[in-house]
């Protein structure tokens, strides 16, 4: 069963950091099962029939991020220069807030939200980069079988020391195993102490990715499987 589809990457911004924290963090037994690649356009939606009339915009941060032209070249230039941001947990959060808000509040979310809370839309498409596309992963109990077009998501925590990081890394080399995305990520417990969280190609059972998870664990002070699931393939 579903646990939670949440964004985890977005072509223009980068990794969702809040995401990626806490799969890593949590101590509930799920993992990551499959991936969806959505376009995304966003929209500004109001109660408003101008941008004068408008004084705070809200959204997620990512939201926020992404219509940055928008907001200070367009909807600033064109109403209230003194527009106030706030971020919300979600873009459809921010669109929910405006229920009981009045015409100065607007969000930026899909036109979808906009049509589930019967806001109106002002503007469509106000997303800075029109080829905007966010990886959405969905997370739950399922363990997936071998496709040969998959991705695992791991992560790990090593000594702070020199080369303790590319000695890991060394392992996949010699598996000839592609890494396909690597972060680092606050460990929390102290300064400059890092996990990092990495994508590379292939499934946890296939035989070369197997070899090199059991060389690393002994090499790492944390490790995490955070999914093996089939990669997004575009129709």
């Amino acid at each position: 069963d579903y646990i939670a589809v949440v964004p985890v990457e977005n072509s223009i911004e980068g990794v969702v950091r809040e995401t990626v924290d806490n799969i890593i963090r949590t101590t509930n037994p799920v993992t990551v099962f499959q991936e969806i690649v959505l376009p995304i356009k966003h929209c500004l939606i109001t109660k408003a029939d101008s941008f004068s009339k408008i004084k705070t915009v809200t959204s997620h941060p990512q939201g926020l991020a992404q219509c940055q032209n928008f907001i200070y070249n367009t909807l600033r230039d064109k109403g209230n220069r003194h527009i106030e941001l706030v971020q919300a947990t979600s873009t459809s959060e921010a669109v929910r807030s405006l229920v009981d808000s009045d015409e100065s509040c607007a969000a930026i979310s899909s036109k979808y939200a906009a049509e589930l809370y019967n806001i109106p839309v002002l503007q469509e498409e106000i997303n800075d980069e029109k080829d905007n596309k966010t990886r959405f992963i969905c997370i739950g109990y399922q363990k997936t079988e071998k496709t040969g077009n998959d991705r695992t998501s791991i992560a790990f925590e090593v000594e702070n020391k020199a080369g303790s990081l590319v000695d890991v890394l060394m392992i996949f080399k010699k598996q000839e195993i592609n890494l396909s995305y690597i972060d680092s990520r606050p460990s929390k417990k102290s300064l400059g102490a890092y996990t990092f969280f990495v994508d590379f190609d292939g499934h946890v059972d296939d035989d070369a990715v197997i070899e090199a998870i059991s060389q690393l664990k002994p090499m790492v002070s944390f490790y995490r499987l955070i999914g093996s699931y089939p990669k997004y393939r575009e129709t």
